[in-house]
């Protein structure tokens, strides 16, 4: 059974709020990496199980999912690497 129901809600200022059950609690955001992440409210009062921080993770996952393929598939393309240490003993 799914008992919550989070999800993501771009606002007006462009920040992408974290809903639970329609109550704010965090925001997401877009780091240098490309990757999304958790920020919680600096107000939060209270604690977080094992099932919500994996609540949380499953909605990174998909959020960062189009951005990871594209990664793997750029590095998966370069050709390899010569390794320049090889042969020297050590």
């Amino acid at each position: 059974m799914d008992r919550y129901k989070l999800k993501v809600i771009k606002h007006e200022d462009k920040s992408e709020g974290v809903y639970l059950n329609s109550k704010l609690i965090g925001q997401v955001m877009r780091f240098e990496d490309g990757y999304y992440s958790f920020m919680n409210l600096d107000g939060y009062q209270g604690s977080w199980s094992s099932y919500d921080l994996r609540v949380i993770a499953d909605l990174l996952d998909d959020l960062n999912k189009p951005w990871d393929n594209q990664v793997k598939e750029y590095f998966g393309n370069l050709p390899p690497e010569e390794d320049e240490w090889e042969g020297v003993p050590f």
